[in-house]
């Protein structure tokens, strides 16, 4: 049904009054007739009498390199905290004497002296426990054989080499290699310890490798003799004078001498775990992870060991790949 009610209608819009002129009408022509031929003028800027700040760039650098030579030297006295030998009792009998010959100014040295010997070394306690804990947690069986000695050689480590790693869990490593041929001239200490060390290390060093980017169970069958072979990034061999692997953590007496090739990997579950290998499979093992090709490396291999390259060999060496394939050591052909 249609509504009518509009029908014929039409709808009117009311009309817009016309404004009477004011004063604004007609500006914007009277303003441009005005302005035409005019010159916008500027200021001079007038010229500033010298006054204090006069030369200050000079001034600042001059202050800023003063500030920063005493900087540097209160750095230099922390590290001194932490290195030199024998600090603490030093500082116990006169700290003021001590740090008067710092190179430092003499307020800053009053203001350290100030504060007193004890809390003057708590820098150098931090630090060296700091070290000591990342060596209990690495190398439990160590610390538990060096026992009191564990500190001297902190000590030592901290006066005479200090850490050039940032990271902390690189540090033992660092620590290890300088203390080694001390505990090598000790009698009282086991001939097996640095070895010991080492492994301890080493499953460290095995579980923080980076993932690896293939995790696909190789075949002997498809190595390119002509090329490298691949192995996951977290594998590494070992060499030891001792059998230290097979160390029980309750044997405190002496390890015979015994030449031991581990070949260290992760397993499944991120663990480091280990292989003894024969002379045969050492020597080839070296050879591929020096990324020499793998027909080359079998044949050196067997000639470094007196091995004829006859069936034999070769099949000690099929049965040796077909085991890391399976541990996922061995990742295929190198590409």
């Amino acid at each position: 049904m249609k509504d009518d009610t509009n029908q014929g209608c039409q709808v009117r819009r009311p009309k817009a009054e016309a404004l009477e002129p004011g004063p604004l009408e007609g500006r914007p022509q009277a303003d441009r007739a005005a302005n035409q031929g005019c010159q916008v003028r500027r200021p001079k800027a007038e010229a500033l009498e010298p006054g204090p700040l006069e030369g200050r760039p000079q001034a600042d650098r001059a202050a800023n390199a003063a500030e920063d030579a005493r900087f540097r030297a209160l750095v230099a006295v922390l590290g001194k905290l932490v290195t030199e030998p024998h600090l603490e009792a030093t500082l116990a009998s006169d700290a003021t004497s001590w740090l008067a010959q710092q190179g430092i100014e003499p307020a800053d040295a009053a203001m350290l002296a100030a504060q007193g010997s004890a809390r003057l070394v708590v820098y150098r306690k931090l630090v060296r426990s700091g070290l000591e804990g990342a060596l209990r947690v690495q190398l439990p069986r160590t610390v538990k054989w060096l026992g009191s000695r564990l500190g001297r050689d902190v000590d030592r480590f901290c006066s005479g080499a200090m850490a050039r790693s940032h990271f902390l869990r690189d540090v033992p490593r660092e620590w290890v290699a300088f203390a080694r041929p001390g505990w090598a001239a000790e009698t009282s200490l086991p001939a097996h310890l640095g070895d010991l060390a080492q492994h301890e290390l080493s499953a460290f060093e095995i579980c923080a490798a980076p993932p690896s980017a293939v995790n696909e169970v190789a075949s002997s069958e498809t190595l390119d003799p002509s090329r490298p072979v691949a192995f996951d990034v977290a594998v590494r061999m070992y060499t030891y004078d001792f059998p230290v692997h097979e160390i029980d953590d309750e044997v405190d007496g002496a390890v015979t001498p015994r030449r031991s090739n581990l070949l260290g990997y992760r397993d499944a579950e991120h663990d480091a775990r280990y292989l003894e290998l024969t002379g045969l499979a050492a020597a080839l093992t070296s050879r591929l992870l020096r990324q020499e090709p793998l027909g080359a490396a079998v044949a050196l291999a067997c000639a470094e060991v007196g091995l004829a390259m006859d069936a034999t060999s070769l099949g000690r060496v099929a049965t040796f790949f077909a085991d890391l394939a399976e541990r996922r050591i061995l990742l295929g052909t190198s590409a």
